[in-house]
């Protein structure tokens, strides 16, 4: 009926029974009424009433193939507001995300550098990432804050590099980043985030819970005993396949800045390009939670080997193995490449009542727990983020300070808890010192 339609204010659109040889056709819904969609049609102003027809209801019930909405089509003051903005919150010289989910991405985006599993800037998801846009946010978008702030020339602007944990997913990490940005913005430490693809907790669960569907279960005892033994089998039970799946996110971790195409590396080149690095010192910082912390590790050994220089670094509940750390962050810590490093972590009482890893058929330890009795070979492996295995000399630096949670710095009592914590990330904040000074 498409051919049929006659022109006028009231064209239509007759429905007509549907031949084999027919195909599809794709055009715009800009409307409805009681009789049927307003539709615009893509042949031009001489087709319908300028363009456009009524599609019947009952022709869209038996025809329609698929419907496409790409957004609300209305602009709003908030997407003005938005819109209008080269800083995150359009306020001038504050901070403030917008409530609706899709503006506060929208917001988020400049400052995420999105990276595929191997490494390389992703072009798929919400969050995708062109080396246009690692470009923009090294110069646009930095500048734009700086003008914001009022720094003057030879000023020194803090940049402040946050990589989430393993196990978190795009939408995860965004609403962790929507968190962190106003929060780092507002202390005048311009935001960037490493997302990268890892979102392998889903994976972990079905895969491991298939292993164990015919564990036998303690009958009775008591019931610490009980938990302790459960515990114990579990661990001895996923480790073969929860270390494939833990080395996989290693693998990811370091690929982010292992090449000339990683995204880190790319990022830190046009960030060492930028006009701004050539009117003002730049001082770095880092934070990472759980294996953002082995992201980083790499980050700072490939990049403090080229000369950059770590004004601090920060480490959530920090998932890397101990001589990891020694190998790769240790030696830059020690020659001053590393100027600070901020542990935080759970006592060792928390993490034994921590309940997050629950989920995985009842294990009643933190992921840490499973990471270094389980997931690193069933060994029992030193991880940083462990009380019990924070190396004691490292705590005796000068140049190192540990947070304990939780406590007034760190009410974390999760081992997830730490990169929604507004205590710990007042703290994180603080410890990278004023701006300016």
């Amino acid at each position: 009926g498409w051919f049929e339609v006659a022109g006028g204010k009231n064209a239509r659109i007759p429905q007509r029974p549907r031949k084999p040889e027919d195909g599809g056709h794709a055009f715009a819904i800009v409307g409805y009424d009681s009789a049927g969609f307003l539709v615009q049609n893509s042949w031009g102003a001489g087709w319908g009433a300028g363009g456009f027809a009524t599609l019947a209801y009952e022709d869209w019930l038996e025809n329609a193939m698929d419907c496409w909405v790409a957004q609300l089509g209305v602009v709003t003051e908030e997407h003005r507001r938005v819109a209008a903005s080269a800083t995150p919150g359009g306020v001038k010289g504050g901070a403030r995300l917008s409530a609706d989910r899709v503006l506060q991405n929208h917001q988020v985006a400049p400052y995420v550098i999105d990276v595929e599993k191997n490494g390389w800037l992703s072009r798929s998801g919400t969050f995708r990432t062109g080396i246009d846009d690692v470009r923009a946010l090294a110069t646009d978008y930095l500048d734009a804050a700086r003008k914001d702030w009022k720094i003057a020339a030879g000023q020194p602007i803090d940049i402040a590099v946050y990589a989430h944990g393993g196990l978190t997913g795009e939408a995860e990490a965004a609403a962790t980043f929507a968190r962190w940005l106003p929060a780092l913005y507002q202390a005048r430490k311009f935001p960037v985030f490493l997302m990268w693809e890892t979102d392998l907790w889903s994976t972990i669960r079905n895969r491991l819970e298939r292993l164990v569907e015919s564990a036998p279960r303690p009958a009775g005892g008591p019931l610490e005993s009980l938990q302790r033994w459960w515990n114990e089998r579990l661990e001895g039970l996923l480790a073969p396949a929860g270390t494939e799946l833990w080395d996989e996110i290693k693998d990811n971790a370091a690929a982010l800045s292992a090449g000339a195409g990683s995204g880190a590396r790319i990022f830190f080149e046009q960030l060492d390009k930028s006009p701004v690095a050539t009117r003002h010192p730049l001082r770095l910082h880092l934070v990472g939670h759980s294996a953002g912390a082995i992201a980083l590790a790499f980050v700072i050994d490939r990049l403090a080997a080229q000369e950059w220089e770590f004004e601090s670094v920060s480490l959530l509940a920090p998932a890397i193995r101990v001589d990891l750390f020694r190998e790769r962050v240790a030696p830059w810590l020690a020659n001053g490449r590393v100027k600070r490093l901020r542990e935080y972590h759970l006592s060792d009482v928390a993490e034994l009542k921590d309940p997050s890893c629950r989920p995985i058929l009842g294990y009643g330890r933190s992921l840490l727990y499973l990471v270094s009795r389980s997931f690193e070979g069933n060994a029992d492996v030193p991880i940083l983020g462990m009380e019990r295995h924070f190396p004691r000399a490292l705590a005796k630096r000068a140049n190192v300070k540990v947070f304990v949670a939780p406590s007034a710095d760190t009410a974390s009592t999760t081992h997830g808890g730490f990169d929604d914590d507004s205590a710990t990330m007042a703290s994180v904040i603080a410890g990278m010192g004023r701006t300016g000074k």
